[in-house]
């Protein structure tokens, strides 16, 4: 891996992070409040050679949105 590529993304309010296993494995961890506590969900992002294969969705619908946006910007 090169010293200059990226292997914790996260969002602006941190809601959302990717973080790299493997050249293209990434976990991606969304967050949300229940009963006034952080609570994390985990997925997989992989990149492959026909594109990418998301496994599990985030908590709802906007962190969904926020999770596709960081997809398509880091992996094109």
């Amino acid at each position: 891996m090169k010293q200059n590529q990226k292997t914790l993304i996260t969002s602006e309010d941190g809601s959302v992070v990717l973080t790299q296993l493997k050249k293209d494995v990434w976990v991606h961890t969304t967050y949300t409040e229940i009963q006034g506590n952080k609570i994390g969900a985990n997925g997989l992002v992989l990149n492959t050679s026909i594109g990418i294969v998301l496994v599990d969705a985030a908590w709802d619908n906007i962190l969904a949105k926020q999770l596709l946006n960081m997809i398509n910007k880091e992996f094109k």
